[in-house]
């Protein structure tokens, strides 16, 4: 039975650490189409303002202080934070990427990767939009989580500090940062971001509460 628990624990540090580097490889650049370059503006800084690109920021963090968490458990109480924040930014990521990706694709990707040639490889898109969840999903398995309310205003501020950020953008550029937000009226805008920032909450507390209750054991690995 130790014999088949190590490997269990063995396996699930390989699938982490492999979907780390793949996250890693796609925040470098490394995974993206090199096509793609001769259509994009050298001076767009919209990298810096996407969802998913902040989401997977979060991610790395999360891991990063996970790993220092169980050698010093003194810091439970900021990783048990940043991991709600992470997992709850990339459900988020998750649901809408993959749902608009296969109903209405130019709604959610640039208009670049819509050219023929400039497709984003498929690794790129699991890389950004999927490994990140499972990840997260993954590097909690083995901590009872604790609800933070904390994570509550940090959504809320966030939400509407990105809409500000998407406004502006959109003032400076001409369109916002995700087209799905250019083919919606202001008011639609407003009712995206607060059903955006209900859908998070509605998972964040969910999801704290089922961990809460049917994992009895903390650190049980």
């Amino acid at each position: 039975m130790h014999a088949a628990k190590g490997h269990y624990v063995w396996s699930l540090y390989i699938t982490k650490a492999v979907l780390f580097v793949i996250i890693m490889m796609y925040m470098l650049g490394m995974l993206e189409n090199p096509e793609v370059e001769k259509y994009k503006d050298p001076d767009s800084k919209i990298e810096y303002v996407k969802f998913t690109n902040i989401a997977c920021v979060a991610t790395i963090l999360a891991f990063n202080l996970g790993l220092i968490y169980r050698k010093y458990k003194v810091l439970f109480g900021v990783y048990n934070l940043l991991i709600q924040v992470a997992l709850s930014f990339e459900f988020l990521t998750a649901v809408i990427f993959w749902s608009l990706y296969f109903l209405n694709r130019p709604l959610i990707v640039s208009p670049e990767a819509l050219i023929e040639g400039c497709e984003t490889p498929i690794i790129a898109n699991l890389g950004s939009h999927l490994f990140p969840l499972i990840l997260m999903l993954l590097d909690q398995c083995d901590v009872k989580l604790v609800i933070n309310r904390s994570a509550d205003l940090i959504f809320l501020i966030f939400i509407i500090g990105y809409y500000t950020t998407s406004k502006i953008w959109a003032g400076l550029t001409g369109k916002h940062i995700y087209g799905f937000l250019d083919v919606q009226s202001e008011l639609g805008r407003i009712v995206t971001f607060i059903l955006i920032f209900a859908g998070v909450e509605l998972f964040h507390h969910s999801f704290v509460m089922i961990r809460t209750r049917y994992n009895k054991k903390q650190n049980f690995l």
